[in-house]
């Protein structure tokens, strides 16, 4: 039996492992693209990972995010997100034309977004018409940390919700400059198809 064949029984086998009991995968991306993972295994491109290059700790970080996932998923039933990867996709590629979109961040970004918060694309939309004045100075300051339109959406929701500034893997310069800015973000922006719909920013 050839090397590849037998890599791709082990992977089956843990795919089958999955379907009966807790998640056992975490893939680790290492000298690899999106598109080469996709064309090889489909369902491991889709999925929460970890890149060698965020080192040990943002490879343990990823891990103990997967764990946590796994073990709060029973307490998620009934405040699931309907934001999928096209929806996403249709979104970004709508609120940023031509810039683009980063299949890996993209799908972390998924993982790492609040289920209870945003339940749909307009609620992303929402926030990042509110963080755009933040991030319009953010992107002028540091244009090497905007090459898509994935990297404008996962730094408007670092502005806004605190809860996945700190799930998500930041360089620390980044969390300095969401503290930095936060004055700037527009609490009272909303979604042009929804008039009239004004959210009082929380205490």
């Amino acid at each position: 039996m050839g090397a590849s064949s037998w890599r791709k029984k082990e992977l089956a086998a843990l795919f089958a492992r999955e379907s009966l009991e807790a998640a056992v995968i975490l893939p680790v991306w290492l000298d690899i693209t999106f598109a080469e993972v996709a064309r090889e295994s489909p369902l491991l491109a889709d999925r929460l990972a970890a890149r060698s290059e965020e080192g040990i700790t943002g490879v343990a970080e990823r891990l103990a995010r997967a764990l946590k996932l796994e073990r709060d998923e029973p307490s998620m039933h009934g405040s699931e997100s309907v934001v999928s990867h096209e929806s996403l996709r249709q979104l970004t590629e709508r609120l940023f034309p031509g810039a683009g979109i980063d299949e890996f961040w993209q799908t972390q970004l998924l993982a790492d977004l609040d289920a209870a918060m945003f339940k749909s694309v307009d609620d992303i939309e929402r926030a990042v018409l509110r963080a755009r004045p933040a991030v319009a100075v953010f992107a002028r300051e540091h244009p090497d940390l905007f090459r898509t339109g994935t990297d404008y959406v996962t730094k408007s929701l670092g502005f806004v919700d605190l809860r996945f500034r700190k799930q998500h893997n930041w360089l620390r310069e980044t969390r300095a400059t969401f503290d930095r800015l936060a004055p700037l973000v527009d609490w009272d922006a909303e979604p042009a198809s929804a008039p009239g719909r004004r959210t009082n920013r929380e205490s």
